[in-house]
């Protein structure tokens, strides 16, 4: 209250949002309850001042009205009616945001969306799941307690998906989960005018493949990375990126086609084979090891001292989509 006082937010968003607001058109409450039926639809000054505010600092600024839709075709028409009408639109979650999204300062809907719930479709094989916007993350873990699978983003409050995926939530495993965005594989949107995207175009379900994360030491590292390119343009398999004193193989292909898994096997093999035996490096074995291919030896293998240090190579599973 006091922060309120000295920046003057209070009585400035007091009168934003009395001043700036339109009334409802005639009979737009009534075309709201066509879509989604009478109890679906709230005017009651109670619940308007629910959905006005979350936890943040702002003061409470009520909707015109609330409506749970339960479908996508519902909101579809929901958004339709209010784009032609000129009304605003608010999303609701569960009401824990920070940022204020969801104080309707021009009054407006609120798409009240708890009550799109349902949990559609869970692949363990492609370690995906597909969620209504009313998921919370602790309903979706609890729905993936025993299948060793876990969605990581904690945000602490039990907030909608769609909440997060709004605000790009942070995380308190960020460190090692990062944050909402990258678990994403795609979204559906209503826009505006009541069509609906889809932020990934349908297609094949996500591939599988295996990474390669190889942690050496710094001094070795050019000379590794020399040779594991001229391994990964011979295998034809690999994409993948440098960091600090590692890098990663990304090793793509259908679990179907073993010709291909064979082959990445073998590659795994000799990439392996070589980064627990440093000295291979060091002294430019690895090139005579596997045999005169017309070049010598690179010198960045005879720069280290280093004494041969063993080295792990971490295997996992990752998905991508096309």
């Amino acid at each position: 209250m006091a922060l309120r006082r000295v920046l003057g937010l209070g009585g400035a968003l007091g009168r934003r949002s009395c001043c700036s607001k339109r009334p409802l058109p005639p009979d737009f409450v009534e075309a709201l309850r066509a879509v989604v039926g009478g109890p679906n639809v709230s005017t009651a000054m109670a619940v308007r001042e629910q959905h006005g505010h979350a936890v943040s600092m702002h003061v409470c600024a009520p909707p015109d009205a609330v409506v749970w839709p339960q479908a996508v075709g519902q909101v579809q028409e929901l958004a339709a009616l209010c784009y032609r009408c000129r009304v605003p639109m608010v999303p609701f979650g569960t009401g824990t945001g920070l940022e204020g999204g969801v104080n309707a300062v021009q009054g407006g809907v609120c798409f009240d969306l708890s009550r799109m719930d349902a949990i559609a479709e869970l692949s363990l094989e492609d370690f995906s799941v597909t969620v209504e916007p009313g998921v919370t993350r602790k309903a979706l873990n609890s729905h993936l307690r025993g299948t060793g699978l876990w969605f990581p983003v904690d945000y602490r409050a039990d907030t909608s998906l769609c909440g997060m995926a709004a605000t790009g939530a942070l995380s308190t495993n960020m460190v090692c989960y990062s944050t909402m965005q990258p678990h994403m594989l795609n979204l559906g949107v209503v826009l505006p005018d009541g069509s609906l995207l889809h932020t990934t175009s349908p297609g094949p379900r996500p591939a599988r493949g295996c990474s390669t994360d190889i942690c050496v030491p710094t001094s070795c590292l050019p000379a590794m990375v020399v040779e594991t390119k001229r391994d990964t343009q011979d295998s034809g398999l690999t994409v993948g990126h440098i960091g600090d004193s590692n890098f990663h193989c990304l090793l793509i292909f259908h679990p179907q086609d073993l010709a291909k898994a064979q082959r990445i096997h073998a590659f795994t093999q000799l990439l392996a084979s070589s980064e627990t035996n440093p000295g291979l490096w060091m002294e430019g074995g690895r090139n005579k090891r596997k045999g005169d291919d017309g070049h010598s030896p690179s010198p960045l293998y005879q720069q280290s001292s280093s004494p041969p240090v063993h080295m792990g190579v971490s295997m996992y599973m990752f998905i991508y989509t096309r």
